[in-house]
């Protein structure tokens, strides 16, 4: 590539479009020049470019300078925000074209490209990507920290003063939706939806936390003012609760207890249950007609069960007693009105009446298979035999009385008093007895007949026995006999036996007690002796038949009483309500007849009796079978892997 001057052949001078060679007469570049070159021949770079092949532009030169043509450095170095030696790279947290647009908020204070602004891990803060120069939507201001009110349908606000431009939603107010309506508060997290308390004299409560500031209405708790304190519920926390148990609070939104104080009607615990009247519930009501209800804050009945007293209906009418007032008095002295618990006249009894009552009779029927009897008597009334009320001599003999079947019959009278407070009668009798003829069914009867159903009498039966001889021998062989009728016969019957003496056995004791569990109104000595009769007892004369008692006491109370004093009534889940005269157990029997044990118990599925308690099932019983409510044990054996009585053990 060269071209002729002055007959010489030089090399072209310049740089020609796309490397051609230059004219080889004139060497210049008839196509043009190449990149930037310039010139006659394209052997000039022009201004503000340099380089060997006059391709690079000069950097930002401060004050507008050339670069150097071939370096393309600075001579007094760059214009702002550039820098290096030839003015042609932004200073860092610059970038663009002009290396005027400062980087955004990257993350970590990182640099951004110098070229396009990106940062290179992300934006700090609530800022945009990849540029980080603008907040997110919802946040707003220099530095995007501001959280967006709450604008009307979730619009964002305005990302440099956060204003919402469409309004707001409901419950905030100002140009920011940011804060909560009065009454209401918590705009962070229920978006100003939460009502503030009962603040005092209606103020409007914190809104941010819903505190109350200068405190509560009357029997809201501070701070909130939204619950009652404890002792109120309701709405307006303005009623009390009731008598909830251990003081507990009732529930402060409708008043429930969980469990109430004893005779406090559930679930609010704020009246008495029937039955039960007062301020503390604590006194229970009369004898109210027909078993209503009393009123509950005074006690009183509309109207009274027979013979109490209006208007409470506790305590009995003037000549009337007992815990039923169903007993008249009997006749007092001087009118005196009866203890209206026992019955007792405390001042005596009128001409021909008995203390304590004053009332009533008890009528014994002696009966004798005898010839001839000749007996002497002693009757006691009370709770000792301290006070003689009759002795007596009587001689009886059969041509003097009637005859009942064949049997010799005699009934004196004796008014006593009321049967029901009878403790014990006590019989003395010396009786002698010739039966003639060897063959001839010799028997000697005694009844006590009571006129009236009593509970588990017993006798205690003394047999005669003085200082010359042991006559109570002829009482050898004798027998007891009960009877739950007024009326009965024959005496001997099976079913009503109790006790015999056996004469093989040898004499009888002299003093003897047996227990009568039966009720009853009438108790039988009796003693046979049929033909053929032997006896082991040394001293008894086969040829005599007698009882010869010297002290009977009979003892018990009516059938449906018990307890010394018989003051208490038998329990009601008894049959007929006939108890054991002494500890109230129902020995007769129970109105359930599915309950067992004397106690009457009525155990759940799955439990039986243990020590008078009704107790879980020890085992595991076949098929998830319950035990037997009695024994505890499975009758139809054990579930698998379980064996012992009670299927307890694996």
């Amino acid at each position: 590539m060269q071209y002729i001057r002055e007959k010489t052949c030089l090399p072209c001078q310049g740089h020609c479009k796309n490397g051609e060679p230059c004219n080889k007469l004139t060497g210049r570049c008839d196509n043009g020049c190449q990149n930037f070159w310039t010139g006659e021949f394209c052997e000039v770079c022009p201004v503000n470019y340099y380089g060997s092949d006059c391709n690079t532009p000069c950097g930002q030169c401060r004050g507008n300078d050339v670069c150097d043509k071939m370096t393309g450095h600075c001579p007094h170095g760059c214009k702002p925000h550039w820098t290096g030696p030839r003015c042609d790279v932004c200073v860092p947290y610059y970038y663009g074209s002009d290396c005027n647009t400062p980087c955004g908020q990257c993350k970590g204070d990182a640099v951004c490209n110098n070229v396009t602004g990106h940062c290179p891990n992300g934006c700090n803060g609530h800022r945009t990507e990849p540029l980080c120069n603008e907040c997110v939507d919802h946040f707003y201001g220099t530095t995007c920290d501001s959280r967006c009110g709450l604008c009307y349908n979730g619009n964002a606000c305005d990302k440099r003063n956060g204003y919402c431009m469409g309004g707001c939603i409901d419950n905030v107010e100002r140009d920011k939706c940011d804060v909560c309506k009065n009454g209401l508060y918590d705009l962070e997290h229920k978006n100003c939806s939460a009502k503030c308390g009962h603040c005092f004299k209606g103020v409007s409560c914190n809104k941010l936390d819903g505190r109350c500031a200068d405190g509560c209405t009357d029997f809201f708790q501070s701070p909130m003012c939204q619950e009652c304190v404890n002792g109120y519920y309701g709405s307006n926390c303005s009623q009390k609760c009731g008598q909830c148990l251990n003081d507990e609070a009732c529930n402060k939104g409708n008043g429930v207890c969980n469990k109430c104080q004893p005779y406090f009607q559930s679930p609010l615990c704020q009246e008495c249950v029937d039955g039960h009247y007062g301020s503390n519930c604590n006194q229970k009501c009369g004898h109210c007609m027909n078993g209503e209800a009393c009123d509950k804050k005074t006690g009183q009945c509309k109207r009274c069960q027979p013979n109490f007293q209006f208007p409470l209906c506790q305590e009995c009418k003037n000549g009337f007693y007992n815990n039923r007032c169903s007993e008249a008095c009997g006749q007092c002295a001087n009118n005196e009105i009866c203890d209206k618990e026992t019955g007792n006249c405390s001042k005596g009894c009128i001409t021909n009446f008995l203390p304590p009552l004053c009332k009533g009779r008890i009528y014994l029927i002696l009966f004798y298979h005898v010839i001839k009897s000749v007996g002497e008597m002693a009757f006691y009334l009370g709770d000792s035999p301290d006070v003689k009320v009759i002795f007596l001599t009587m001689e009886l003999t059969c041509a003097s009385i009637n005859k009942v079947a064949d049997i010799c019959q005699t009934a004196l009278v004796v008014d006593t008093g009321n049967l029901n407070d009878l403790r014990f009668i006590i019989f003395m009798f010396e009786f002698v007895y010739n039966q003639p003829g060897s063959n001839t069914r010799n028997e000697l009867l005694h009844n006590v007949n009571l006129m009236g159903a009593h509970d588990s009498y017993y006798p205690d039966s003394q047999l005669q026995k003085d200082s010359t001889s042991q006559t109570y021998k002829r009482s050898t062989g004798f027998s007891i006999y009960t009877y739950n009728t007024l009326n009965f016969y024959p005496f001997i019957d099976p079913k009503h036996f109790i006790y015999r003496h056996d004469p093989m056995s040898g004499c009888p004791a002299p003093i003897m007690n047996v227990t009568v569990n039966y009720v009853a109104q009438g108790i039988v000595f009796i003693n046979e002796r049929p033909p053929g009769y032997t006896s082991n007892c040394q001293g008894d004369n086969t040829q005599y038949v007698g009882i010869e008692i010297c002290e009977v006491k009979v003892m018990g109370c009516d059938s449906t009483r018990y307890s010394t004093g018989c003051k208490l009534e038998c329990p009601s889940k008894c049959n007929n309500k006939n108890c054991d005269a002494f500890n109230g157990s129902c020995i007769h029997g129970c109105t359930n007849p599915n309950a067992l044990t004397v106690d009457c118990l009525e155990c759940e599925y799955g439990e039986y009796i243990n020590n008078r308690t009704c107790v879980p099932c020890p085992g595991h019983c076949k098929n998830g079978a319950p035990c037997n409510k009695s024994t505890g044990r499975c009758y139809h054996g054990c579930d698998t892997h379980w064996t012992g009585d009670f299927c307890q053990r694996m």
